[in-house]
């Protein structure tokens, strides 16, 4: 029976650590997401009301955010491992919750003052994200790792589902201003709570930079790569699905998305026991096949109902496949890496979504909205090919469960 080729290795056995510890991370990556989601619907529309924007302003604004995590992302593993996971995680909050309180004022200033703003943002959520993502994977023992992960990875679905509908009703009682003042409270309240995070770092994580070539690890690009096409649907589909119900008269998008939250959030909760699954290929292939579910149901929708089954497809797939691919880069590399490895997956979808939504706007512009899903569909089919090929299917973590 050929080897699989990385060899699968187990985590260090954990320090010892504070009650508050696994609390401290959820509650700071929820209030993190929150504060993210609540540009869903407010951003489309300052864009719109504030710049005149169109759908490719649009999709800028949203990619500038992805720009800022694509630039930092592949130095990310090297900080985190000479400045440790905690201390980046409080940096990063800090520059995210500085930029949030800014966004406004930008917009007064101009389109561009507004994506440098966003790409501040994105260089902060860059190291917090790796950082938090990374300390979810060194918490737990080897065994309680998935169990761990999933509830971690279910967290951010808690701030996409509340974020949305909060901003909305801020915005349309009290504006924009009052809008991202309570998102960047709620930065501050998780800046707070995340000194009670530990600081997981391994004792033989190595804190040299290196050659470039050494910044993106080759597992984490394999899996980075199978998943650039999820998370462009993800950003498209919040990016998008405010002016697209807004132009089939459906309105009420901030139902949509808190629908595709809690969604995501009860399957994500429940994905433990499915993480482990032999069959951890199979799995990715049905929950990418539920994503291009999402992409054409947005694509033939007429009014709402397919609006939020597009919704519940993509939270379907979203829920299962990013921490499926992350747990699979985790179990395919040693611990000392493990931190590159992460932000080598994020470097890869900040850089799909980073180019993708700006295409995406462009297609929606010539094409429409219709032709845009349909296009993102057909992404997703391609990236299902490249999943199931030997570069990606020959790594050891997708043998770890059957062994």
């Amino acid at each position: 029976m050929t080897q699989p080729e990385e060899a699968i290795v187990t985590n260090q056995t954990p320090p010892d650590r504070s009650v508050f510890a696994v609390p401290a991370l959820l509650i700071v990556t929820a209030t993190y997401f929150a504060s993210s989601g609540l540009s869903f619907p407010v951003l489309p529309r300052m864009v719109d009301q504030k710049l005149d924007g169109g759908n490719l302003e649009i999709g800028l604004a949203f990619s500038a955010f992805g720009v800022g995590l694509m630039v930092l992302r592949p130095f990310v593993g090297y900080l985190t491992d000479r400045f440790g996971r905690r201390n980046g995680v409080i940096a990063g909050l800090v520059l995210v919750g500085a930029m949030q309180f800014t966004y406004v004022p930008a917009a007064d200033l101009g389109l561009w003052p507004l994506l440098a703003a966003r790409f501040g943002a994105g260089m902060g959520g860059s190291i917090l994200y790796v950082g938090l993502a990374t300390v979810a994977t060194e918490l737990p023992t080897p065994e309680r790792r998935a169990a761990v992960f999933s509830i971690f990875a279910s967290m951010t679905f808690v701030g996409f589902a509340l974020g949305p509908l909060i901003g909305d009703l801020l915005f349309e009682s009290y504006g924009f201003s009052v809008a991202y003042a309570a998102a960047g409270g709620l930065v501050v309240v998780a800046t707070l709570l995340a000194f009670f995070i530990p600081d997981t770092t391994p004792a033989d994580a190595d804190p040299t930079l290196g050659a470039m070539r050494d910044l993106l690890h080759p597992v984490g690009f394999r899996l980075g790569v199978a998943n650039m096409a999820a998370l462009l649907a993800f950003i498209a589909f919040n990016a998008f699905i405010t002016p697209w119900s807004d132009e089939l008269g459906a309105g009420g998008a901030r139902w949509v998305l808190f629908v595709f939250g809690i969604a995501a959030l009860v399957l994500r909760l429940g994905s433990s026991p499915i993480l482990n699954h032999p069959n951890r290929s199979r799995l990715a292939t049905v929950a990418y096949v539920s994503i291009i579910g999402s992409a054409l149901s947005a694509a033939f929708a007429q009014g709402s109902t397919l609006l939020f089954a597009s919704a519940l497809f993509l939270a379907g797939g979203l829920a299962f496949l990013t921490p499926l691919l992350i747990l699979v880069a985790a179990d395919s590399s040693p611990a000392a890496a493990r931190a590159r490895v992460v932000s080598t997956i994020t470097f890869c979808n900040d850089l799909g979504s980073s180019l993708g939504v700006p295409l995406l706007g462009l297609v929606a512009d010539a094409s429409g909205f219709r032709g845009m899903y349909a296009s993102l569909a057909v992404v997703c089919a391609i990236s299902i090919a490249y999943l199931r090929s030997p570069v990606v299917q020959k790594l050891g973590g997708f043998h770890m469960a059957a062994s």
